[in-house]
């Protein structure tokens, strides 16, 4: 069974780098997800910009509203080409430490299989020695009882 206790060592240091890559994988998961609102709602913005900008045109408004509208949907696309590139850095983070919790992942169930046979190769030497006891009580019990 010591060799079970080493194993159990490796096992629980395994498992605390395996919730470390959980939390790691969390962060930047809720980084994903604050990176894509901000991009949403930036589309969102250009949407309802360019609605505007189309009523506008229907409505007949004057050359300086347009023309404000027209800069204001610049400055809304240069923040979405922006809010793109970092929705892009966060993803690929977020799927590295994905990667590396799912080997975190392996590694722990690696070392619990090897548990587990241990064991179980414990469990079998002790039955063999146990039958093998039987088996010599069994024997001097005959020899005793056949002597007589």
């Amino acid at each position: 069974m010591a060799d079970t206790k080493v194993f159990e060592k490796i096992l629980r240091m395994k498992d605390r780098e395996r919730k470390a890559a959980q939390q790691a994988f969390t962060e930047k998961q809720e980084q994903f997800e604050i990176a894509a609102t901000n991009l949403y709602e930036l589309l969102k913005k250009k949407e309802d910009a360019e609605a505007l900008l189309t009523n506008g045109l229907a409505a007949s408004l004057p050359i300086q509203r347009l023309s404000e509208h027209h800069a204001f949907l610049e400055t809304v696309n240069r923040q979405i080409d922006r809010a793109q590139i970092a929705v892009q850095f966060a993803r690929t983070a977020m799927l590295e430490k994905q990667e590396l919790l799912s080997e975190a992942y392996i590694e722990v169930k690696k070392i619990d299989k090897l548990i587990e046979k241990k064991r179980q190769e414990a469990w079998r030497k002790l039955q063999e020695e146990e039958n093998k006891q039987m088996d010599d009580l069994s024997i001097r019990q005959f020899l005793a009882n056949g002597a007589r």
